[in-house]
C-alpha cells in the first residue's frame, strides 16, 4: 500500500482531533510525522535518493500509520456505502487485510469492490470470494453443516535458527517433545516449521454468503 504523505498525514491529524488532543500536540506530532515521511533517503549504485511516496520499508511508523489511514478511508468511504450498509454483516480488519461476511449477491460484492478501487488511485483492492471456504491471513475459514465456521490456523514458530537456538538449550525432555513436534505430520521447510490447530466460530450469517477478503496490493 502506498500512500500519499498528504492524505497520511491528514488522517493522523483527523485522530488525533476527535480524541480531543490538544492542538499544539497535533501539529508537533504531524510535524513529526512529516519529518519521518518525507525525509527518507537510500543509496542504490553509489546515488541517493529520497523516497516521494509511502513508508519505508521496516520503519517502526509504518505499521500504526496504515491502521490510521486504513481507519479514516473506512469511516468515508467504506461505513457510508449504501451496499455496505445493507450487505456487510460482518468487517474485520488488520492493518490491509480485511475480512467481511458479505450477506447478499455475488453482483453487489463486485459492485462494492469496484466503488473501493475507485475511490484513490494508489489505493487498490483485491477481491477473493467464495461460498464454502477462504484463506485469510494465517487461517483458512469453512463453513460447516452446523450453521457455524470451522477456522483451522497455524502458528509459525520461527526460522531453522531459533528452532536450534532453543533446541540447544532445552532439557533431554524437551527435545524430546520439540522432535515429536517437528514430526508429527505438519508442514517443515527451511524457513519455519507450522503446528496447526482447529477451532469453530460460531455465526449467524450462512444463508445467502459470500465470504469476502481484501488485500490492498502493495
Amino acid at each position: 500500500m502506498s500512500i500519499t504523505h498528504e492524505k497520511g498525514i491528514l488522517a493522523v491529524d483527523r485522530l488525533l482531533n476527535e480524541a480531543g488532543t490538544h492542538i499544539k500536540i497535533r501539529r508537533f506530532c504531524t510535524d513529526l510525522l512529516n519529518l519521518v515521511l518525507r525525509e527518507k533517503y537510500f543509496m542504490f549504485e553509489d546515488t541517493f535518493f529520497i523516497q516521494q511516496q509511502g513508508t519505508a520499508m521496516g520503519s517502526h511508523v509504518a505499521p500504526p500509520y496504515a491502521i490510521v489511514y486504513m481507519s479514516s478511508f473506512e469511516q468515508d468511504f467504506v461505513y457510508t456505502h449504501p451496499l455496505f450498509q445493507t450487505h456487510s454483516r460482518i468487517w474485520r480488519r488488520y492493518i490491509d487485510d480485511i475480512f467481511c461476511i458479505w450477506d447478499g449477491p455475488i453482483d453487489s460484492l463486485i459492485s462494492f469492490d469496484q466503488h473501493l478501487n475507485n475511490v484513490w488511485p494508489e489505493l487498490k483492492f483485491t477481491l477473493q470470494h467464495n461460498m464454502d471456504r477462504i484463506s485469510f491471513l494465517d487461517t483458512l475459514i469453512c463453513k460447516n453443516d452446523r450453521e457455524s465456521l470451522d477456522c483451522t490456523t497455524f502458528t509459525i514458530l520461527g526460522t531453522v535458527y531459533t528452532l536450534y537456538a532453543i533446541f540447544k538449550k532445552a532439557g533431554l525432555d524437551e527435545k524430546e517433545g520439540i522432535k515429536e513436534n517437528l514430526s508429527a505430520g505438519f508442514a517443515t521447510s527451511s524457513a519455519s516449521s507450522l503446528i496447526f490447530h482447529t477451532t469453530n466460530v460460531s455465526s449467524v450469517y450462512l444463508q445467502n454468503l459470500a465470504i469476502l477478503a481484501l488485500k490492498i496490493k502493495g
